[in-house]
């Protein structure tokens, strides 16, 4: 798949994906005040990201349940 690169704010020229892994926040930010929705293109694949991102499943090791720990800094 061919993303579209952001024309806007401080990730001009970045695609979602790339977002993703350098400030996720903001995604999450601009995808909740439904800021992604006015262009098309954009829409799609950020409604595309935001499910995939919510379906992420942590995998069991040696049959122990493993957890993830996220960190939030003020």
């Amino acid at each position: 798949m061919s993303w579209s690169p952001l024309e806007f704010g401080k990730h001009r020229g970045r695609t979602l994906p790339q977002l993703m892994f350098v400030d996720p926040d903001y995604f999450f930010w601009l995808h909740s005040i439904q800021f992604l929705e006015s262009n098309p293109y954009l829409s799609d694949e950020s409604e595309q990201i935001y499910s995939r991102s919510r379906a992420i499943r942590i995998p069991t090791r040696g049959g122990q349940e493993m957890i993830a720990e996220y960190v939030v800094h003020p």
